[in-house]
């Protein structure tokens, strides 16, 4: 127990020496999120805005998970374009330990190539539709559908979907 305490204080660590502190707003929990969902609009408190860190710290952040979900429920990061799910996908395979594909990636339409083909919509895939990309999670959403996690989702944020395979156009392995 006390190495893996050890470990994840090292992690942390490495993580807090590696993003700047003006970086990070605080905000909601994930369970604050969720609750806020059911909660008019006028009542929402606001949630963190979270900052992209710099694509040279690519190998670094690898260490970290899913940038998706660490980032559940924050808005459009400090950085990223108007349309901002492709951006949002860029830090997730960076996440992965995988190198950022460049600033083309950007638009949904430039990962149609990335990676190598994948299952039709196979957890751990990414999801490419006509104008969003996203990575399938699960398979429990029933009625044809894929529960989904990207940016740029449900109000604007870092949000699970649930999406019709009938958008489906491409699914890459990342």
């Amino acid at each position: 127990m006390l190495r893996y305490s050890t470990f994840s204080f090292l992690i942390a660590a490495l993580f807090a020496l590696t993003v700047p502190a003006h970086c990070i707003e605080y905000g909601q929990t994930a369970q604050q999120f969720l609750t806020a969902q059911a909660t008019p609009s006028a009542v929402r408190k606001p949630v963190r805005r979270v900052a992209a860190q710099p694509l040279i710290r690519a190998s670094v952040v690898g260490f970290g998970g899913s940038w998706l979900e660490r980032n559940l429920g924050a808005s459009r990061p400090a950085g990223a374009p108007g349309p901002w799910c492709g951006y949002a996908m860029r830090l997730e395979v960076m996440s992965l330990g995988r190198p950022d594909p460049g600033p083309a990636y950007n638009a949904v339409r430039s990962w149609h190539n990335y990676g190598s083909p994948a299952p039709r919509a196979a957890v751990g895939s990414l999801f490419i539709s006509a104008g969003h990309i996203s990575k399938v999670v699960a398979h429990d959403c029933g009625d044809g559908r894929v529960r989904t996690i990207s940016g740029n989702a449900t109000a604007r944020r870092v949000a699970y979907m649930c999406e019709p395979l009938s958008s489906l156009v491409v699914s890459r392995w990342p």
